[in-house]
Parts: C-alpha cells; sequence; structure tokens
C-alpha cells in the first residue's frame, strides 16, 4: 500500500451538475483542508489562496448529518 499499511483507505465523494453560487465552505471544513495542506507542505501561496474562500459557519444540519455519518463509519469497523 502506497500509506504503508495493510488496512485498506475508504474515500468518499459527492459530485452534481447542479451548482448553487451563493453557496460557500463551512468554516470548519476550510480550516481542516488548510491544516491539511499546511501539514503536507503544500507552498505557501496555495495555503493565502485557501484562506481568501469565504465561508459560512456550519449549519445544526450540517453537524447532525455529519455525526450520523461519523458514527455509521464507526461502526463500519
Amino acid at each position: 500500500w502506497p500509506n504503508g499499511s495493510d488496512a485498506p483507505i475508504n474515500a468518499f465523494t459527492l459530485a452534481s451538475d447542479q451548482r448553487e453560487p451563493d453557496l460557500q465552505p463551512s468554516t470548519r471544513y476550510m480550516s481542516l483542508l488548510i491544516a491539511g495542506a499546511e501539514e503536507h507542505g503544500l507552498p505557501p501561496d496555495w495555503v493565502a489562496y485557501l484562506r481568501a474562500i469565504s465561508t459560512q459557519p456550519e449549519t445544526p444540519e450540517a453537524t447532525q448529518a455529519r455525526a450520523f455519518i461519523d458514527e455509521a463509519l464507526l461502526r463500519r469497523k
């Protein structure tokens, strides 16, 4: 395995042809993305670009959905 582990890797994605121009990523999501970019040594210009993206607070519905998904993933182990 590329990561040096025998454990399988799961990745999830959601794609749509529909775009809502007013949607912005959550502050939580962007914080995680920026932290990962810094941890992996991405160029400072790229990190600055990420920091400049407008965000919005996570909605209660998103928080609830994330908790549901996290719980479901933990049960798979």
